[in-house]
């Protein structure tokens, strides 16, 4: 007896890769932004390119980063997961994703990963690969709540919530996070 086995489309799990958003010159003579997709499925992959281009724009929209937007290249790494969006804890909310992402239990606002090869091992892994010369590493996590944190300075985490604009009074999430990632800003409240 044989068995035999069939795989739809939907089944076929993508392999990382990375495409360009933005070139203004040599990767060498500029800085290197790439976004690497979190909770987005195989079949979310295409949104996640539109994504990544929106978070892209909007941080490079924001001053200082708008003075300074033609010393920017822009990539994206789409890898996918198992499932959709991320783990809310408070809400009893656990989500199978790439990177392990999870918002904080105490306020569901900041995001993290996990520092090992579970999660912040994987995004050294794929910038290796993809682009060592990364100076700005962006893990864009898809959930509409809004969030964010510098990943322990490690890589700017924010959400897609956070990025779309929907919610007015967290307008400068990406670029807040950012600025602890280049410039090693601290908060000041």
């Amino acid at each position: 007896m044989v068995a035999a086995l069939s795989f739809s489309p939907s089944c076929v799990v993508a392999q990382p890769s990375m495409q360009t958003i933005l070139t203004n010159g040599p990767i060498s003579n500029r800085l290197n932004i790439v976004v690497l997709s979190e909770g987005y499925t195989n079949g979310q992959l295409a949104q996640f390119a539109v994504d990544a281009t929106n978070a892209v724009s909007a941080l490079l929209s924001h001053p200082p980063y708008q003075e300074y937007r033609n010393y920017f290249n822009a990539f994206a790494i789409k890898v996918a997961s198992a499932e959709s969006g991320s783990d809310h804890p408070n809400s009893g909310i656990y989500r199978n994703t790439y990177f392990s992402s999870t918002y904080d239990p105490d306020g569901d606002y900041i995001i993290t990963i996990p520092s090992d090869s579970t999660g912040q091992g994987k995004v050294d892994a794929l910038l290796q690969t993809f682009m060592p010369n990364c100076q700005l590493p962006i893990l864009l996590v898809n959930d509409p709540t809004q969030g964010g944190s510098d990943g322990f300075d490690t890589a700017a985490i924010v959400s897609t919530g956070a990025v779309s604009g929907e919610m007015p009074q967290y307008p400068g999430i990406l670029p807040h996070e950012t600025g602890h990632m280049l410039a090693n800003l601290g908060d000041e409240y």
